[in-house]
């Protein structure tokens, strides 16, 4: 079956490309290939034309960028500016002169549990920490070097 068919299609192609006929010489070949010629050159400047195109908007959209981020930049600096001058304007300002105001201390007590201050807890944790981090290299160290001995 598969040689009838390969047969069948090879002769197909064959009498194919026997019977093709060109169509193209009717015509001036030297004016079809000055033609040709032609209109390379015209796409080829028309894709350098479309590429300094696209590099000029590409220039200003980065130009168009900049002016924005600089224009944001000054309009922030003028509300701070403008925010600053209001607050020391003096009569926005919530002062409480002649109130005999006073601050109290919002921290928590300076003593613990037991009568220690808080930092003093921390500071014996750390140290009792310390000493057992020494000690614990220290009994790895001895028996280490008591299990290489024996050998």
């Amino acid at each position: 079956m598969n040689k009838k068919f390969l047969t069948s299609f090879l002769v197909f192609i064959v009498v194919l490309l026997i019977s093709a006929t060109c169509f193209a010489t009717n015509t001036d070949l030297g004016t079809e290939m000055q033609d040709s010629a032609n209109k390379a050159g015209e796409s080829m400047q028309n894709a350098g034309n479309g590429m300094m195109n696209m590099a000029n908007d590409i220039g200003n959209g980065i130009q168009d960028m900049a002016e924005g981020i600089g224009n944001g930049i000054r309009d922030t600096a003028q509300g701070i500016g403008a925010g600053v001058e209001d607050m020391f304007d003096g009569d926005d300002m919530n002062t409480t002169t002649g109130t005999n105001y006073n601050a109290t201390r919002t921290s928590a007590d300076v003593t613990g549990t037991t009568g220690m201050a808080n930092t003093a807890w921390i500071w014996l944790i750390l140290g009792i920490t310390g000493i057992v981090i020494v000690a614990l290299t220290w009994y790895y160290v001895s028996q280490d070097n008591g299990h290489n001995s024996r050998r």
